[in-house]
């Protein structure tokens, strides 16, 4: 089974990517459920799927014994690390899914007022470079430089997984009185 670590009560970005994942692995037949834990004490806890992602009709884990276990995976966002250590059995993934998600998760977690230390391996609180039982996924070239470069974690144990936009978002745009000229721009 793969658990998906999602704050609970909270909507965000962030949160949203972590059901959205929770759904496509359904739709591809992979068992997945999502766990919660409160962005108060970091406790895993039992709570109810927020509205706005009810059209996702993710499962929701309320054993929240069960994940720890050799055949399970654990997929968490870079600002639920602290989740780590009672994880010790399943296999771990984390999904940086804001580089910046992740310090400001130091700067609140950790107290720490001085970030001068920069995105470096020196800001790696929770010894996850060090760590070969931790796979990664990026969603961003930003995210993958930090983990790579700045975390000095190695490039086999980093993946690229994207996201998609909400087209509640896209619905809402109104075109029309945009002008266009014929231009692509390719990055490659």
């Amino acid at each position: 089974m793969i658990y998906i670590i999602t704050p609970a009560d909270y909507t965000s970005g962030g949160p949203e990517l972590l059901h959205q994942l929770a759904f496509v692995l359904g739709l591809m037949g992979v068992p997945a459920k999502t766990i919660y834990y409160s962005r108060e004490n970091g406790e895993f806890v039992r709570a109810e799927t927020p509205e706005q992602y009810n059209k996702y009709n993710v499962s929701v884990e309320e054993n929240l014994d069960v994940i720890n276990s050799e055949k399970n995976v654990a997929v968490i966002p870079e600002t639920a690390l602290f989740t780590l250590d009672r994880l010790s059995k399943c296999k771990k993934i984390i999904w940086w899914l804001s580089v910046d998600g992740y310090v400001r998760s130091m700067i609140y977690l950790k107290g720490i007022t001085d970030y001068n230390t920069g995105y470096t391996k020196e800001f790696d609180y929770y010894g996850i470079s060090e760590r070969k039982d931790i796979f990664h996924l990026v969603q961003s070239e930003y995210a993958s430089d930090f983990v790579i470069n700045k975390m000095e974690i190695s490039r086999q144990r980093v993946e690229y997984l994207s996201d998609y936009i909400n087209d509640l978002y896209l619905e809402q745009l109104d075109l029309s009185n945009i002008k266009r000229e014929n231009i692509v721009l390719f990055n490659p």
